[in-house]
């Protein structure tokens, strides 16, 4: 018998095969590219104690120990109207988890594409694309509130890769100002939603010479609508300001709630009441004449209840070059309504020209109910990164 590693690999491997032998050959050895990239991560999560969303790491179900080596081939091929790419991942990871003061190693092995694509030019304005995709925009650190596909923005990560989803995409460019998407999310892909739906999405953007904004409008198969968008401008050559912002009625936020039983909670949602929501996100980055920058954002929370809070303020600064090759991102954010805060700093440094070395960690502040203590109240992490 073929164990399910094996058989994933298996497929991997005869895709690989088709990608970088049958398919140049077909069409010609142009257009093809290839890069590969190993990372090592290791990392300590210092858990939270029975906060009212996470009791006894039930819910969230976080390792307090995590390591992992991930390869990562990225193959794309483009021939006349048509664009191929494929993300294939081969992880081994080790976790420790501690759940209601039991703990468990596990040891799992997995091969997966969490992201490809294939693009079909149909005109010189018109693309139709399938695959499975993270798409990402919007010019904010904290959060993408105009995204209805994705909340994590992948902005907060080492080298962690992000999940796609299955994307249907008809994409029109008008011109150089003015392109329009629709967008079908078909299915979850290998991301991990166990509440998934389907959402249709209409996105319409305009890129000028000194600004942006884009409209986004989507609807799920369940009837929940949400309208978004974000825009951007440059004041002077270093200052840059932006927003991003969302309304909906009712919310896709989950609350605890008690219910009979041996969890004694379940999560449930509460503002289902035909309600508008919104979302707002402001944010401003000024570069200095070192090539340093500065970011600050205030973001407003419309879905979260009074134990949730709903305002938060960002400050990131970023060098390059502090020390040597050392860059050094540094991050803090605070909840205005209960004063709670996240403290977050990440350095890299180039070893040589394939090998990266990455340091990261964060400190959260506050009662275990509060905003950034309900699941962590630290996390360090080192990775290595090898690009060929």
């Amino acid at each position: 018998m073929i164990s399910a590693l094996k058989l994933q690999a298996l497929v991997l491997g005869v895709f690989s095969f088709f990608f970088l032998t049958i398919l140049p050959q077909v069409f010609g050895m142009e257009g093809l590219s290839f890069e590969f990239k190993a990372t090592a991560l290791a990392g300590i999560n210092g858990l939270s104690g029975n906060s009212v969303l996470n009791p006894g790491n039930r819910f969230a179900r976080l390792p307090d120990q995590e390591s992992n080596i991930t390869l990562k081939p990225d193959m794309s091929f483009a021939c006349e109207d048509w664009l191929f790419y494929a993300k294939p991942r081969l992880e081994v990871s080790m976790e420790n988890y501690e759940i209601n003061g039991e703990s468990d190693d596990v040891f799992d092995k997995n091969a997966d594409i969490p992201e490809f694509m294939v693009r079909r030019k149909l005109t010189e304005s018109l693309f139709v694309s399938y695959g499975r995709e993270n798409l990402q925009w919007g010019p904010g650190f904290l959060y993408s509130p105009s995204n209805p596909f994705f909340n994590d923005n992948g902005k907060k990560s080492l080298v962690q890769d992000l999940d796609g989803k299955g994307m249907l995409k008809l994409i029109m460019v008008h011109d150089e100002a003015f392109a329009a998407s629709l967008i079908y999310n078909t299915d979850k892909g290998t991301f991990n939603e166990p509440d998934f739906e389907k959402t249709l999405a209409m996105k319409i953007d305009y890129s000028g010479d000194t600004g942006y904004a884009s409209l986004v409008i989507s609807h799920t198969d369940h009837g929940k609508s949400k309208l978004g968008g974000f825009a951007g401008t440059t004041l002077t050559d270093a200052l840059i300001v932006y927003g991003e912002t969302s309304i909906q009625k009712e919310t896709e936020t989950l609350y605890p709630a008690a219910v009979p039983g041996p969890l004694t909670r379940d999560m449930t949602a509460l503002k289902n009441n035909g309600d508008l929501y919104a979302v707002l996100l402001l944010g401003a980055t000024y570069t200095l004449e070192s090539g340093d920058s500065l970011c600050l954002e205030y973001l407003y929370y419309g879905d979260g209840f009074d134990f949730l809070r709903q305002n938060y303020i960002m400050l990131q600064y970023l060098i390059d070059d502090v020390m040597g090759s050392i860059d050094l991102v540094s991050r803090a954010t605070v909840c205005l309504d209960d004063g709670s805060s996240r403290l977050y700093a990440a350095l890299s440094r180039e070893l040589n020209d394939h090998m990266e070395l990455k340091l990261g960690w964060m400190v959260n502040t506050g009662g275990t109910d509060d905003s950034f203590r309900t699941y962590l109240d630290y996390q360090v992490q080192a990775a290595l990164e090898y690009t060929y």
